[in-house]
């Protein structure tokens, strides 16, 4: 108990990497999840390396182990745009009837959503939304680009929910979204709890980083990742006309926002195991459409066979393989200190 207290004051204390989320699950997990809490966090400090993003599909690397100042990364978008999906691909929108202010029935949505089979029972036909959306707080969401910041705003709230005391959030958030409060009933259902949001991962070498929405346990204390979209009303499913599938050697997975979220979720896992040194056991893509106050997940499906494909398709599009100069912190002494432990001990740099 004492250790478990010393570790907690210090998640606490450690500003750059506190998470009530982690403490919370701290105190109830098993011996595997409070190991994966360490290091996730315990790296984060010792390295000293923030991510943190610079533009829509950008990134930058900074801290004490970077000599040469601040590395630019590249974005999810654009690695996987290099390597697995068509830019230039046109991806179905919802449709609205002319003259009619209201939004159009999704065509097929409640088919598409109900025939997930993680959705829960509760799922029910979309409701048609008021082409403006207001809340109690003064937020008012209208016209081209409301449905855009709206998911921005949700993906927020749902970063604080994992990261801030209760107390902090609800006077943050006096007013919460529909939308967040599904999304947070989706990660019960899943027996996932967040433990960080919006986590800056990276690959020196690959010259790349990007951010996981959510990061959680599992009911065994493995680490779970989860990609949070929102919008795509009834057609996050249905492929491209223009490009229907994948460029090679991904031609066999159709080329649809679903799917996409799938690829930058394993991209994001792909990037943590490496940053980390820890393994990701679970990927997740929660969809939060805005025509209905729920929220439906979907695994990685056909995705999960490519992990190691889309390894080696990044590494050969970003050419010879570069020397990442992130020192790797992970090897652990017997004794106390943070986390009851003496520290992590510097393993010598890797190439890849």
């Amino acid at each position: 108990m004492e250790k478990m207290t010393a570790a907690l004051n210090w998640v606490t204390a450690e500003a750059v990497s506190a998470s009530y989320g982690a403490q919370e699950a701290y105190r109830s997990t098993t011996a595997a999840g409070r190991a994966n809490i360490e290091r996730v966090f315990c790296a984060r400090w010792t390295s000293g390396i923030a991510v943190e993003s610079c533009g829509d599909s950008g990134f930058r690397a900074a801290g004490p182990a970077l000599a040469d100042g601040p590395v630019q990364l590249s974005g999810a978008k654009t690695c996987l745009e290099a390597v697995c999906w068509h830019a230039e691909a046109t991806l179905p929108t919802k449709k609205r009837k002319r003259g009619n202010s209201r939004g159009a029935p999704d065509d097929g949505a409640d088919a598409i959503v109900l025939s997930d089979p993680m959705m829960s029972a509760a799922g029910a036909a979309p409701r048609r939304p008021d082409s403006t959306v207001r809340f109690a707080d003064g937020r008012t969401y209208f016209g081209r680009g409301g449905g855009k910041q709206r998911g921005l705003d949700v993906h927020k709230e749902v970063e604080h929910f994992v990261t801030l005391a209760p107390a902090r959030f609800d006077a943050l958030h006096p007013a919460v979204d529909p939308l967040t409060k599904a999304v947070t009933m989706r990660l019960d259902a899943l027996a996932l709890v967040g433990i960080d949001g919006e986590r800056g991962v990276h690959h020196l070498g690959w010259r790349a980083g990007t951010s996981i929405d959510i990061l959680c346990l599992n009911k065994r204390g493995e680490l779970a990742a989860v990609e949070l979209k929102t919008g795509s009303n009834g057609c996050f499913t249905l492929p491209s006309r223009s490009h229907p599938t994948m460029k090679p050697p991904f031609q066999a997975l159709a080329q649809s926002a679903l799917n996409r979220a799938r690829l930058q979720v394993l991209f994001g896992a792909l990037l943590l195991e490496h940053s980390h040194n820890v393994h990701v056991a679970e990927c997740f893509v929660i969809h939060a459409p805005v025509s209905d106050n729920d929220a439906v997940a979907f695994d990685l499906g056909p995705v999960a066979a490519y992990k190691e494909r889309l390894r080696e398709a990044i590494a050969a599009w970003r050419g010879p393989p570069a020397q990442d100069v992130l020192p790797y912190p992970y090897s652990v002494a017997a004794g106390t200190g943070p986390f009851g432990r003496t520290g992590w001990t510097a393993q010598n740099t890797r190439k890849y």
